[in-house]
């Protein structure tokens, strides 16, 4: 996790290494969003190039902050893309529906990111059932944006699901 005194908390901020070598970038959401223009030049200072807002998650929550944070995150500079939180609980149809009502994908330069974690696991779904709703929402993400989702997840969920998304990048959390 990259913190700094004057910055807020934020996640694992370095994708995949043979997917983007020496690139390192942040995810933001209304969690951690006390971002002013100060901050945004002190992480382009530390090598930061590009910013991952959440956008949405499962069926009905948009995260209030992704279009200002990302308008900021495009003047800074900042590679742009967004990223959904999956619930197990939910079709990726309702998922999917939810993202896309809420995103433009017109002013981002980056894949969206499928943020897969314990944390979205709220039904009692089996491994089996997750994988498909989530093989089946990339499916949608992919047809709708002309390309593979990342993955964000840890490394435990990573080995689990490596075997049937063996042809998608991770970006692994710490």
């Amino acid at each position: 996790s990259s913190t700094q005194s004057t910055m807020p908390s934020t996640r694992s901020t370095s994708p995949p290494k043979s997917a983007w070598p020496g690139v390192s970038g942040i995810d933001i959401s209304h969690h951690n969003i006390r971002f002013s223009k100060q901050d945004w030049t002190y992480l382009r200072e530390q090598g930061y190039s590009f910013c991952y807002i959440k956008a949405t998650e499962g069926s009905h929550f948009q995260d209030d902050t992704y279009k200002r944070v990302g308008k900021a995150a495009r003047d800074a500079g900042f590679k742009l893309g967004y990223y959904h939180f999956f619930r197990d609980n939910v079709s990726a149809e309702k998922q999917f529906a939810n993202l896309i009502a809420h995103i433009d994908t017109r002013l981002t330069t980056l894949p969206i990111v499928l943020d897969y974690e314990k944390d979205g696991f709220v039904g009692k779904e089996s491994e089996k059932v997750k994988k498909q709703r989530l093989r089946a929402l990339s499916i949608l993400v992919e047809e709708y944006q002309g390309r593979k989702p990342i993955i964000y997840c840890n490394l435990i969920e990573a080995a689990k699901l490596l075997p049937s998304f063996h042809d998608h990048q991770f970006w692994i959390s710490d």
